[in-house]
């Protein structure tokens, strides 16, 4: 559990957008970093889940990624206004739409190695890109090449979190943020 004192910082944008490839922790260190600073937290995935009454590898088996791209982005605008945390998808970026809200919020870029982020994920039948991979750090590696611009290029902060636990990353972005 998280050793740091809940203080509000008065200074804030919000919404705060946590963006990054799977396995980097947005959820964990979004669900923290809400805590800490006393509002709400949305993770899009589990809304997209919630609003389709499918988990996400449902949704790309039965639906196809394309319709899971069009919920997500429902679900990514709709936070426009929200006073809090916002955890998003690790593929959130690949649609256009998205990485232009994105680049007009406060958005948060968390980046690991892939080598860090195969030792994080531990469940593949969740991640749809990831089910049928031989090779999880390769294809970690092929999914960050594709999307490594598009990252980049969206966030206002890009942070290391490789040899970070949560609690140092949320620390790191209050400090970021101040």
């Amino acid at each position: 559990m998280s050793e740091n004192k809940k203080y509000p910082i008065s200074n804030i944008q919000y919404p705060i957008y946590l963006i990054g490839m799977m396995g980097v922790w947005k959820s964990t260190v979004g669900k923290l970093l809400a805590e800490q600073l006393n509002v709400g937290f949305i993770d899009t995935d589990r809304k997209i889940e919630e609003n389709m009454s499918m988990n996400i590898g449902q949704i790309f088996q039965h639906l196809g990624e394309k319709r899971f791209r069009e919920e997500e982005n429902k679900v990514l605008l709709s936070t426009g206004k929200f006073n809090g945390i916002v955890s998003t998808g690790g593929g959130i970026v690949v649609t256009e739409d998205n990485r232009f809200f994105l680049s007009k919020q406060t958005t948060i870029l968390l980046q690991a190695r892939p080598n860090t982020l195969s030792k994080r994920i531990h469940n593949l039948k969740t991640r749809p890109l990831l089910q049928n991979s031989t090779d999880l750090i390769n294809s970690l590696t092929e999914i960050w090449v594709e999307r490594e611009v598009f990252f980049k290029t969206t966030a206002q902060y890009i942070l290391e979190t490789d040899d970070l636990n949560p609690d140092e990353i949320v620390n790191l972005i209050i400090e970021k943020l101040k």
